[in-house]
């Protein structure tokens, strides 16, 4: 297997289940790493609900890029205009 790099640190675990769909929606493999107390505890607080996303260092560069690009849109409004 490949060595797998850490490209997003400290998120939750709502947000990095999220960004995992939405990196392997761009065919990009992405794996879910969080402290083994709070994968077990429902503990969402400090270090125990920190969970960081890893993909292969091959895909780091593009996962990165489809992670920024998804940051930087601007939020869709329920507003109809």
């Amino acid at each position: 297997m490949a060595p797998l790099v850490i490209i997003a640190r400290d998120l939750s675990r709502a947000q990095a289940e999220i960004l995992r769909g939405l990196l392997e929606a761009q065919e990009i493999p992405a794996v879910l790493s969080q402290e083994a107390a709070g994968s077990v505890l429902p503990v969402d607080v400090g270090a125990f609900g920190q969970v960081d996303l890893l993909v292969t260092a091959e895909q780091a560069e593009r996962a990165r890029e489809v992670f920024e690009a998804f940051t930087r849109q601007p939020p869709e409004s329920d507003e109809e205009g």
